[in-house]
């Protein structure tokens, strides 16, 4: 379902946009192949938007402004991508949630903080074209355009924690969260004890259903760890920007989309 939506939402957001360019066009197959959007600082320290493909090498920015971006989420196709806009770093009251198309750069805004609902995370349902956002107020969820759009209050509070957080496997057995005792975070399962992931990890994500990343300690790459213990190997990125950070990933195949968080 989410597939055939997906596509009619291609081919209409593409047709009311013709102008619109993609940031990665000739650069990452979206959608086919395996890759990463993440958090870097741009012009005056603000945020701004890089990708890079799921082998390392040459980054690429996503977004070309003035304003300060975070909290990028790759939906589960890898085709939109959903994230804050504002015009000052760490001032939610300001944020707005956009979302672009990366077929072919065009953007949406879908909600505008307002006095006692500032957006601060984001995240899609696993099989609808649904954007939860997580406020200062509540939890909203938003129709994805180009059908009508609509911000409401989330409708299912179980799913919309569940794409807000950061599960591990598929079916998620575990999550992840601070540790209990302060130092790190950790994986925390259904049952048993938590597990220190490492005192250093920041910003961790899934990596398919049997690994996760995290950004390594000062920024230099992206380390990929199986679950179930082995070798990690690093994703090293070419001329990445200072202080790359929360990072959200496609994988081809995967049968759910695999959401940023920000950690440390």
């Amino acid at each position: 379902m989410w597939r055939i939506v997906s596509a009619t939402l291609m081919v209409a957001t593409m047709a009311a946009c013709r102008v619109s360019l993609s940031p990665l066009q000739n650069r990452i197959d979206v959608g086919q192949e395996t890759f990463v959007v993440f958090v870097g600082d741009g012009e005056g320290g603000r945020g701004d938007l890089y990708a890079v493909k799921a082998d390392g090498g040459r980054v690429y920015p996503v977004t070309y402004t003035r304003l300060h971006e975070t909290r990028p989420a790759l939906s589960p196709d890898g085709v939109m991508l959903a994230f804050l806009r504002g015009r000052r770093a760490g001032d939610s009251t300001d944020y707005r949630v956009v979302v672009m198309n990366l077929l072919n750069g065009a953007e949406r805004e879908l909600f505008t903080a307002e006095e006692d609902r500032a957006p601060v995370n984001l995240g899609w349902h696993p099989t609808s074209p649904l954007l939860y956002i997580a406020t200062t107020g509540g939890v909203l969820q938003a129709t994805v355009p180009p059908g009508p759009l609509t911000v409401t209050a989330a409708a299912e509070s179980a799913v919309a924690d569940s794409a807000l957080s950061v599960l591990l496997g598929r079916p998620a057995f575990a999550k992840v969260a601070p540790c209990a005792t302060g130092a790190g975070m950790c994986v925390v399962p259904q049952s048993g004890s938590e597990q220190l992931i490492t005192e250093d990890a920041a910003d961790i994500v899934p990596w398919g259903g049997d690994s996760l990343a995290y950004v390594t300690s000062g920024g230099t790459r992206l380390r990929i760890r199986p679950l179930g213990g082995g070798r990690s190997r690093d994703l090293r990125w070419v001329d990445p920007p200072a202080n790359p950070r929360l990072p959200t990933v496609f994988i081809v195949g995967a049968d759910a989309g695999l959401r940023g968080s920000e950690g440390g």
